[in-house]
């Protein structure tokens, strides 16, 4: 099985509606710096996830979804980090890559993180997986 964060950028990357395209402006593991153009990016990192259920065949692990704003645009950044929990949280029954997903819950909210140097907003939202292998 690939990371979760691989399989979750695969998922948000199939949705149109959000136009996140991996290493474009759709990261795993690495948020780079701000383009010139001022557009969103949104990096997704592994967090410690739960321990196995020794009665059960599936997997819980957690992960962060990051979301960096178009500079200045505080409302265009929290509507894409509420997109991108909706279409998440939606996802129940899926596989991708081997991994089948019993279900993806929001751990937390939308959460404004701050301001960069930049002047973008930084926002993250987390989320419980359950998943097992095909």
């Amino acid at each position: 099985m690939n990371a979760p964060s691989v399989d979750v950028a695969t998922l948000l990357a199939g949705e149109t509606d959000l136009a996140l395209e991996i290493a474009g402006n759709l990261h795993v593991g690495d948020l780079p710096d701000p383009t010139d153009s001022g557009e969103s990016t949104v990096a997704i990192y592994d967090t410690t996830g739960y321990a196995p259920e020794h009665n059960y065949v599936y997997l819980r692990p957690t992960l962060q979804v990051f979301i960096r704003g178009p500079r200045g645009q505080y409302r265009d950044g929290y509507d894409l980090a509420g997109a991108i929990r909706d279409f998440l949280i939606s996802q129940h029954g899926v596989t991708v890559d081997g991994a089948h997903y019993i279900g993806i819950w929001a751990e937390t909210d939308v959460l404004f993180v701050g301001w960069d140097d930049n002047h973008y907003p930084q926002f993250s939202v987390n989320f419980r997986l359950h998943r097992t292998d095909v």
